[in-house]
């Protein structure tokens, strides 16, 4: 969470971005990548009266932590991402979820 309000603070410093994209190298269950969205989506309209538009790209190669964080982010879904489908067509998977922000995996 004081990661989310540091960005906030940055977000501020740069005259409000519409746009503010996070990345996380093995985010392992997705806890703070939650926590940074849901700070920056709930608090950045509460005091700034709006909030920017949120994006992540999530580097992992576990399929297990992929279906945790894909779950935790986005909810369930009909189709879970795998690693393979990542490494097959990148552009595949992205996600729509917390705070209406797009989440895109990456595998190695």
């Amino acid at each position: 969470e004081i990661i989310g309000a540091w960005s906030l603070l940055y977000w501020q410093q740069a005259q409000l971005p519409i746009n503010v994209h996070f990345t996380e190298l093995g985010p392992g269950r997705g806890t703070l990548m939650r926590d940074i969205i849901d700070t920056v989506g709930i608090i950045g309209p509460a005091f700034f009266g709006k909030a920017p538009k949120l994006s992540a790209s999530l580097i992992e190669i576990s399929e297990q932590f992929i279906a945790e964080q894909e779950k935790l982010l986005c909810g369930n879904v009909r189709n879970p991402i795998t690693p393979q489908q990542i490494f097959d067509n990148p552009n595949y998977l992205t996600r729509t979820g917390l705070h209406k922000a797009r989440f895109k995996w990456y595998s190695m």
